[in-house]
């Protein structure tokens, strides 16, 4: 049986791996379906083991095992990004607050133009 924090481990690697591209394209570079990756980011379904295998080779594990180990015992982190996120927030603390906000609104409708124009939205 697949262990809910697994599922949700996997889901949140796919998304970050799969980044601003969309569900199709990923899903075409990782050999699989895309109904297939996106019930697996919904947290629908869960790899079969011939699937956990591709993926785990794909994210850079040695093996199935060491891959398992992760989605069950780890939280995903990113730390390159925890770095660029608290870079962005120390530049914009140095802005009087309507421009920060005026930078963080702009910034959230070019993020969500790109996801509408990919499909993702």
């Amino acid at each position: 049986m697949v262990s809910p924090l697994s599922q949700k481990q996997l889901s949140k690697l796919l998304r970050y791996k799969r980044g601003m591209r969309s569900q199709r394209a990923f899903a075409a570079e990782l050999g699989i379906s895309y109904t297939c990756l996106q019930k697996w980011e919904n947290m629908v379904s869960f790899p079969n083991t011939a699937n956990l295998l591709k993926l785990s080779r794909v994210f850079g594990f040695n093996n199935l095992e060491s891959f398992m180990a992760y989605l069950n015992e780890t939280e995903v982190t990113y730390p390159e990004e925890e770095q660029l996120v608290a870079e962005i927030l120390g530049k914009l603390r140095h802005l009087p607050p309507a421009r920060a906000i005026q930078l963080l609104e702009t910034a959230l409708e070019l993020l969500k133009a790109a996801a509408n124009s990919k499909g993702d939205a």
